[in-house]
């Protein structure tokens, strides 16, 4: 029993090494004292050599040749562009996490001496256009031949990804028609008192803080209490509980890792292949979640006949109308053409993107700017005399007319913006062909644009000493004198973004 077990198990051994080697024989030789096993091997032979070998190269001559077609793609469009290193292309750096995207555009920005140049994003050439003419004729004049950002969309396997940031085509076209007017200054006017409630909630809670705080996590749990309350009429009270389930999803969502960074190149820059594997462009729970909370809130406001005036209710509305109208009884107006009522994935996806893109940019932004008003003490004194100025003209109560007023605030956070722009590019991509201006090249269907935000706003050919935080810049006389689209913190044409106003 023995002797067999042992030549089963040598057998098992040599089968796995068949590939390699051919084994001629197995003898078990019984000498008293135990079992030995002698194996004799044979040397690879010469035809298995000669295959391998060939094998090898030609894969080595495919990888080669593959690479050289890939990468000389701007070559042969005649557009300069930067040098690519195998496979990574030109970010290595982002790639292992040195720069993030918005640094590693920039350095291509600066890099560029022309009004364009090509570059690679490992195995993808894209095109990144520095002259604010072509800039406007990208976003604005030719749109249609850049309505897309071909971005990561996959409605049934990540529903959450059908937001209107990312869908294109007539789907975005209809969505956009849609959600405008729920943007509009007179929704936001009516929105203005949730805002102030979470204000008077900060205020509490910074007076019983100690004299020095980090306010990066209160500004992001602020921020969070705003747009839960706003776009799901939630009251999530991340300053008194910093472990509450928005604020918790939140830092999920931008925990940095190799996962997470991962999941967010192969959605930006294989899309298609990322549908085919049904990747979730977020991480796992956080489709629950928002599935979850939405559906329950739409459920108790249609059980309970309640209406507020938030984000989520104008969801509503769509979803169950297929439009807008105005609040005033007297006062029917239809504010939407497109009557086609959302589906609750839908309105989950909406809401989600208005959380998303909401919570983490207006926190970060604040952030920036306090920061700017500490290191630059004069401007402080200067915004907090206009404040108090503007409060006191209205009862010392904060209201959507209030801020309006505030011409040197705007300033501020307009300088703000510029010098940290909270999305640090814009990306499009080629529907049509397109002639690039004085050149022979023909940019095909398909071809990635970008436009480096944070390398335009630090150009000191359009804002002298760029790096020296300055709100003068922002006077009227200033702006007039700016190429157009060298400001662009929102975007530009007609995918700027929808909540633009909100902003402001």
């Amino acid at each position: 029993m023995r002797e067999y077990s042992l030549r089963s198990k040598a057998q098992t051994f040599l089968s796995t090494c068949s590939l390699c080697y051919c084994v001629r024989e197995v003898v078990s030789v019984y000498d008293g004292e135990g079992i030995a096993i002698g194996l004799s091997i044979a040397q690879i032979q010469p035809k298995m050599v000669w295959f391998i070998l060939g094998f090898v190269a030609i894969s080595l001559i495919a990888v080669y040749a593959y690479n050289r077609f890939i990468y000389t793609y701007w070559w042969r469009q005649g557009v300069p562009y930067i040098s690519p290193s195998v496979p990574f292309g030109n970010f290595w750096n982002v790639i292992t996490q040195r720069e993030c995207f918005a640094e590693g555009y920039r350095a291509i920005y600066d890099r560029c001496t022309g009004p364009w140049v090509g570059f690679f994003l490992l195995h993808k050439p894209v095109l990144m256009v520095k002259d604010p003419e072509l800039i406007r004729t990208i976003l604005m004049t030719n749109f249609a031949n850049f309505h897309d950002r071909g971005m990561y969309v996959n409605e049934k396997n990540d529903p959450l990804s059908a937001h209107l940031f990312s869908l294109s085509g007539q789907k975005w076209r209809k969505l956009r028609a849609q959600l405008t007017s729920t943007f509009s200054s007179g929704k936001l006017k009516r929105m203005t008192p949730i805002m102030v409630s979470c204000t008077e909630e900060l205020s509490l809670h910074l007076q019983e803080c100690e004299d020095v705080v980090e306010l990066k996590e209160i500004l992001a749990s602020f921020s969070t209490d705003v747009i839960a309350s706003c776009a799901f009429g939630i009251q999530c009270n991340s300053l008194r509980d910093p472990n509450a389930e928005f604020r918790k999803w939140g830092r999920k969502m931008f925990e940095p890792g190799p996962e997470n960074t991962f999941r967010s190149i192969l959605c930006f820059l294989y899309p298609s292949i990322a549908s085919f594997l049904r990747v979730r462009s977020m991480v796992s729970g956080v489709t629950e979640f928002f599935q979850s909370v939405v559906r329950e809130t739409i459920e108790y406001r249609e059980t309970k006949d309640i209406s507020r005036p938030d984000f989520m209710q104008l969801l509503i509305q769509l979803k169950n109308h297929g439009e807008l109208q105005d609040d005033e009884p007297d006062k029917q107006t239809i504010l939407s053409t497109d009557k086609t009522s959302l589906t609750e994935n839908e309105v989950t996806a909406q809401a989600f993107v208005f959380f998303f893109a909401g919570f983490e940019t207006s926190s970060t932004t604040i952030n920036f700017c306090l920061y700017e008003l500490a290191m630059n003490q004069h401007i402080q004194a200067r915004l907090r005399k206009e404040i108090s100025l503007v409060l006191d003209q209205h009862d010392g109560k904060i209201s959507y007319e209030a801020v309006q007023s505030m011409e040197y605030l705007d300033r501020v956070v307009a300088e703000t913006l510029r010098k940290y722009p909270p999305l640090g590019w814009l990306n499009r991509e080629c529907t049509g062909s397109f002639s690039l201006p004085g050149t022979p090249c023909v940019l095909e269907k398909g071809t990635g644009i970008v436009i480096s935000l944070l390398g335009m706003h630090r150009d000191p050919l359009y804002y002298p000493d760029p790096d020296k935080f300055d709100p003068e810049r922002f006077t009227e006389e200033n702006k007039k004198s700016r190429p157009h689209c060298t400001y662009m913190p929102f975007g530009e044409g007609p995918r700027i973004c929808i909540g633009a106003s909100s902003f402001k």
